[in-house]
């Protein structure tokens, strides 16, 4: 199973940021797992509409743009942040 921690842990950067700064009512996570790796792709969008059942890998979710979502983003861009000066 993969949380929204797990999602963010392995989104980019600049995903994150982009998604951190929008204002925006809802965010699409577009996960793609792959064997070696996982590409994810967050989509800023105000259309509530529902996934569709045609994705391929059933990891996609899409979420309103609140306050525990925000907390998560700036949560893990501080994270970021702290690590890149510490490195």
């Amino acid at each position: 199973m993969i949380t929204l921690s797990d999602v963010l842990v392995s989104a980019p950067f600049r995903e994150i940021r982009r998604a951190m700064n929008t204002n925006k009512e809802y965010l699409h996570f577009k996960i793609s797992v792959f064997n070696v790796g996982v590409a994810i792709e967050i989509v800023c969008t105000d259309n509530p509409t529902p996934i569709s059942d045609r994705t391929w890998n059933g990891y996609d979710f899409k979420s309103e743009n609140d306050y525990y979502i925000h907390e998560a983003l700036e949560a893990e861009y501080a994270k970021r942040i702290r690590d890149e000066k510490t490195s």
